[in-house]
């Protein structure tokens, strides 16, 4: 850990280096650009980690490239919005046009979204 001097006086800890995301702003500018008005599947976990969460999203927007960032929206009163005011990080699953049996899936609501794929007529 680093440390820098606060007020000239006091050592401070330096901030946190931001998450690396793994994302070239260009391959974020390219895959946008391709799915600009497609629909995405978004999943994290609940607060303590043990279930998975996820929704059917057709509101992702790319905000920035440096750093890699998206926005999305999600209702806060449903099981998804809920796990995202304490999620430490999700995944954004950009769907193809032959996966709506997938967005279907998790455009509704309860834990068999998370069936697999078996269960939910796709591959």
């Amino acid at each position: 850990m680093s440390v820098g001097i606060a007020n000239g006086a006091h050592p401070a800890p330096a901030p946190a280096p931001a998450p690396t995301t793994g994302v070239l702003p260009d391959v974020l500018r390219a895959t946008m650009r391709q799915h600009a008005a497609g629909v995405a599947v978004i999943t994290t976990r609940t607060e303590h980690g043990d279930e998975p969460v996820g929704f059917c999203a057709t509101s992702l927007n790319s905000v920035t490239l440096d750093p890699p960032t998206v926005s999305f929206a999600v209702a806060t009163g449903s099981t998804s919005g809920a796990a995202w005011l304490t999620a430490a990080h999700g995944i954004v699953h950009l769907l193809r046009s032959d996966q709506t049996a997938v967005a279907s899936a998790f455009a509704r609501t309860g834990p068999e979204k998370f069936a697999g794929p078996t269960e939910l007529g796709y591959s």
